[in-house]
């Protein structure tokens, strides 16, 4: 569990390390009436590795690294290859909707509504591959409880089992609100 625990510690300290970065560039703004480019994607960066991790970790958890596996075999190469994927698509998105925010409010006569290129080529991987991060989790997180009820692994399979309905309600939460935004 250790290995797995300093990847815990690892995504707590992205994300505050985040946090300051975002509170200098905003601070920064707000002062001088002029964003930083190098803060505001820096923060952006910065975000997009803490997320990345962050779905990372929640798959290895789900998947039972450290608790029902203690080797990732192959899983080290899909992972390797879904944070590399994720990063990139999430960081693409990321910039693109800072960039787009940044020029509307130093010029208000830019209309930044490029809807078909930008859904096409920078918004749509990204929700791709965090459909994909939400399902792998899910998808790992029941073939664990399935393991643990074959093995008769009653202690873990219940906090696994509590852990499985949590995320049922999450994931339940982010869609429901996806679409109360797309319908407002």
């Amino acid at each position: 569990i250790t290995a797995v625990q300093h990847y815990i510690t690892l995504v707590l300290l992205m994300g505050m390390l985040t946090s300051i970065v975002q509170s200098i560039d905003y601070s920064s703004w707000n002062t001088s009436n002029v964003r930083s480019t190098f803060l505001l994607y820096t923060h952006v960066v910065l975000g997009s590795l803490t997320i990345t991790f962050g779905y990372a970790l929640l798959i290895l958890v789900c998947w039972g690294y450290g608790v029902v596996r203690q080797e990732m075999g192959l899983m080290k190469f899909k992972l390797s290859f879904f944070v590399v994927a994720f990063f990139l698509s999430n960081t693409a998105k990321d910039i693109y909707r800072q960039a787009s925010i940044k020029s509307s409010v130093e010029d208000a006569s830019k209309d930044n509504n490029d809807a078909g290129s930008s859904v096409a080529f920078i918004l749509f991987p990204a929700a791709v591959m965090n459909a994909i991060a939400m399902l792998w989790t899910y998808g790992s997180l029941t073939e664990t409880v399935e393991t643990l009820e074959k093995e008769n692994q009653t202690v873990k399979l219940k906090h696994f089992t509590t852990f499985r309905f949590a995320m049922a309600g999450a994931f339940t939460t982010v869609v429901l609100w996806a679409v109360v935004l797309m319908g407002v």
